[in-house]
């Protein structure tokens, strides 16, 4: 799976951390996407303007992970 260029396609390749591990809950299901996601709010609480990216990019690497090769 391509993360870092899913990360460039939504602006910057730092959220291919994100991509890469959104991809991976979705496939385990160790967490569910909603605590997930919740997670990312807590985290980014100090720096809202983050948020709506890692969003994007937690639904980027799902999309990624439910796509088949």
């Amino acid at each position: 799976m391509p993360v870092i260029e899913l990360a460039r396609d939504l602006g910057t390749v730092k959220a291919a951390n994100v991509v890469a591990l959104a991809a991976f809950v979705a496939k385990s299901n160790i967490v569910r996407i909603e605590s997930l996601k919740a997670s990312i709010e807590e985290e980014f609480s100090a720096k809202k303007k983050l948020i709506p990216l890692n969003m994007k990019a937690v639904d980027e690497g799902v999309k990624a992970a439910n796509t088949p090769n």
